[in-house]
């Protein structure tokens, strides 16, 4: 490779290479037509290489991945613009899901979108889609099936695993790239997907405390807020750290660097307890608030990482 390229340039020219199986002087041929842009430099490469026929035993893999995506995009899905031709929109993002089997109140669906680094629900790109199956090396549909079960099997035993789909979860539920929550009833929608273990998730519950369903009342009854990518996050350590201590509450500290409305879970639960579980009446209620209210609101956590340190 010449020395006169950059160091980020000759990063992209192997990255180009890795991806499409293509020599350096092609890679090198159409980043520079792309403006060093690697995403539309490799949907070009894409998309000249989409005559070839479906299944023709190409050693990379990429054609019969790119006329795979190629055939869930319907120029007639109505978009308004239409849809680019190198995205797939909700429409054929659905066909595609009923192909691999997958319901859509399943972990898998976070999955796939994980896999293909959709951070949008139902919104997947070419070079993103066919990267993403290649590095897993799933190039058709059985094969796709078998890659997404073998990673919702290990999701309970593979604890870094479930913490990224988790995360993804979050990415997913969002209207759109610029908000920074998602809608209560989405949220809880997420919620009751990943931490059951009929859908896929971990089961959140413990001998005698039923979390999941308790956490759910408690943000539908009494809280009736979006939630927040930080809430999101602390929800998940305080989730792993409870399935850890079981049905105790004596590890957790109000006075650390907990959201405040965890602090009001905690004595939510308690409350319940108290009572046999005959429902929470908190006198306190927290005031509802709009989602541009919360968008520029702060969090009671600051930076509020440390919730979530002890929870690994």
């Amino acid at each position: 490779m010449p020395s006169s390229y950059s160091a980020q340039q000759r990063a992209k020219i192997l990255q180009f290479a890795a991806v499409t199986g293509a020599s350096e002087r092609t890679a090198i041929k159409y980043l520079k037509s792309s403006g060093w842009q690697t995403e539309p430099a490799i949907n070009a490469y894409l998309e000249l290489k989409k005559g070839v026929v479906f299944g023709s035993g190409s050693s990379t893999g990429l054609e019969t991945l790119n006329v795979l995506f190629t055939s869930y995009r319907d120029p007639r899905e109505g978009h308004q613009p239409p849809q680019p031709q190198d995205a797939l929109g909700a429409k054929g993002t659905m066909k595609y899901l009923e192909d691999l089997k997958i319901e859509l109140e399943d972990v898998a669906v976070i999955l796939v979108h994980m896999v293909v680094d959709a951070d949008l629900l139902g919104e997947l790109t070419r070079s993103a889609f066919v990267l993403g199956w290649k590095a897993v090396s799933a190039e058709t549909i059985p094969a796709q099936q078998r890659a997404i079960g073998k990673m919702r099997s290990e999701l309970a035993t593979n604890p870094d695993l479930f913490r990224r789909v988790y995360g993804h979860g979050f990415l997913i539920a969002r209207e759109t790239n610029q908000k920074k929550f998602i809608e209560l009833d989405v949220a809880a929608e997420h919620w009751r997907i990943l931490f059951r273990s009929a859908t896929g998730g971990i089961a959140w519950h413990t001998a005698s405390t039923p979390w999941l369903d308790w956490y759910l009342d408690f943000h539908e009854r009494v809280v009736r807020r979006p939630v927040s990518r930080d809430l999101w996050d602390m929800t998940y350590a305080f989730f792993r750290r409870s399935l850890e201590e079981g049905d105790s509450l004596d590890w957790y500290d109000d006075k650390g660097a907990w959201p405040a409305l965890l602090d009001e879970f905690v004595a939510y639960v308690r409350t319940r307890r108290d009572q046999g579980d005959g429902g929470a009446d908190i006198s306190t209620r927290i005031e509802p608030v709009t989602g541009e209210e919360l968008a520029t609101s702060t969090t009671a956590a600051g930076g509020g990482g440390g919730g979530g340190g002890g929870s690994e």
